[in-house]
């Protein structure tokens, strides 16, 4: 999990105590006074205004200037406390400022078992959609790979391209694209360009790698920073789990999002819990509803798997009634981006926002959530 910057605090002298320095000057008359009186018994005693300035007026300024230089001290140190707080609490607030960007999808393309026909995987969240035959209960297979045993990951890759190609939405728009994301290995990566470059002419871009859920930190970075009106960002991926350690079969998916700021759903930063740790999931939660700028949990949350579920439902965050692991399967590492994907299609088809948990590795979650772009 992420956490905002801790300081420490500011040592300010402490408060005047008020008590002990009118003791102390109690003390200086007394000892004046009893000086007065032994040099009185004298012969040669001196006597006047002078002599009584020298025995407790003298000593009295001594006693108000030392008290004046600790106030001002103090003020000081309570000045500066200020301006250090100040300072941490502006640092603080640019921290959960910037956790708060997010980037901005305009389109969702999935492929996986239900086969390339985007409105079934949005039918999924609103129940018009059943979860796939699955007769061997082993695996969850992209239907138009069937018969294709090995190096999965291309062929999703090659036809995953294909959707992007025959897509209106971005036919006349390859020109623009500045950023590719990808996640999957190089070889798949490599299918997928010179797929698209098979059918496209002179395109040109910047790759950043989603090697974990972590990188889409920079990819949002990135977005923010580079991506104006006339640029577009795509993010894409895919990956096949050969085996499921778990009773679940093994899945296998593609996704691809276009970002651009013409986007009307907006993804933000992510929160990565270890199961193992002693931060709480619903710590994680109150930090996404910051982020989001959300009052209350999402009215509407999914979950890849029961694990994830289990683990986030102590904080708040449900999403019994959408557990998606009966239309995907157990997809490993591109598990979260899935999660994503289905939250981000719930989110432009009802604009409301949509939460969303997965888990990454065996013993570790990550939740997120999307919300309408512009909703603050």
């Amino acid at each position: 999990m992420k956490f905002p910057p801790e300081y420490p605090d500011y040592i300010t002298p402490g408060p005047i105590r008020w008590r002990r320095w009118g003791i102390l000057l109690a003390a200086i008359w007394l000892i004046g006074s009893f000086l007065a009186l032994l040099l009185r018994s004298t012969e040669q005693a001196p006597s006047g205004l002078a002599f009584w300035f020298f025995i407790i007026g003298f000593p009295s300024l001594f006693w108000a200037l030392a008290l004046a230089i600790r106030y001002l001290l103090l003020q000081i140190g309570l000045k500066n406390r200020s301006s250090y707080q100040q300072v941490v609490e502006q640092e603080q607030n640019d921290w959960w400022q910037e956790r708060s960007l997010g980037i901005a999808i305009e389109k969702v393309y999935l492929i996986g078992p239900l086969g390339d026909e985007q409105s079934l995987y949005s039918g999924i969240m609103t129940g018009g959609t059943p979860a796939p035959n699955n007769p061997t209960l082993l695996s969850l297979r992209y239907p138009l790979l069937l018969n294709m045993p090995t190096v999965r990951e291309q062929g999703l890759a090659h036809h995953l391209a294909q959707q992007l190609i025959n897509s209106p939405e971005i036919k006349s728009r390859w020109q623009s694209l500045a950023y590719i994301s990808w996640f999957g290995d190089e070889a798949s990566f490599q299918i997928f360009i010179e797929t698209i470059k098979s059918a496209v002419n002179n395109i040109s871009f910047i790759r950043l790698d989603l090697k974990c859920i972590d990188d889409m930190d920079h990819v949002i970075d990135v977005f923010q920073q580079s991506i104006d009106a006339n640029k577009w960002m795509l993010c894409a991926g895919t990956y096949s789990l050969s085996q499921s350690a778990d009773a679940i079969p093994a899945g296998e998916a593609g996704f691809a999002w276009i970002a651009s700021q013409a986007g009307n759903a907006l993804l933000h930063r992510a929160e990565e819990i270890d199961v193992a740790s002693d931060v709480e999931s619903g710590m994680a939660a109150r930090h996404l509803e910051r982020y989001a700028h959300l009052d209350d949990m999402p009215e509407c949350c999914l979950a890849m798997d029961q694990k994830s579920m289990a683990e986030f439902q102590p904080g708040g965050w449900s999403a019994i009634e959408h557990i998606l692991a009966p239309y995907w399967g157990a997809l490993g590492e591109i598990s979260p981006y899935i999660a994503i994907s289905m939250s981000l299609l719930h989110t432009l088809d009802t604009q409301q926002p949509c939460g969303w948990m997965s888990q990454c590795t065996e013993n570790k979650m990550v939740i997120g959530v999307t919300v309408p772009h512009g909703n603050r």
